[in-house]
C-alpha cells in the first residue's frame, strides 16, 4: 500500500503507511528501507538517513539501504 501511495505521489500518506509498518514490525529492515525511500522522495534527507541506518542495523547486508545512504551522504 505504501508503494502504491508513493507512486501516486501521495508522499505524506505513504510515509504514514510505512511508519505504521515499522511500528508493527520493528524488526523488519524492509519497513525501514521503505520508509527511508519515502522520506528521500519527500526531500527529508535527515529522516531518510535515519531510516536507512536502522534498516542496515537490522540487516547489515541490505544493498538498497547501503546504496541509498551513499547517495544521501554525498
Amino acid at each position: 500500500m505504501g508503494y502504491q501511495l508513493l507512486r501516486s505521489e501521495k508522499i505524506d500518506a505513504a510515509i504514514a503507511a510505512f511508519k505504521i509498518d515499522a511500528e508493527f514490525y520493528p524488526e523488519s529492515w524492509n519497513a525501514y528501507d521503505s520508509l527511508g525511500e519515502a522520506f528521500a522522495q519527500d526531500g527529508d534527507r535527515a529522516s531518510a538517513i535515519e531510516s536507512y541506518e536502522e534498516a542496515l542495523r537490522l540487516n547489515p547486508v541490505a544493498e538498497t539501504a547501503k546504496k541509498a545512504l551513499q547517495e544521501l551522504k554525498k
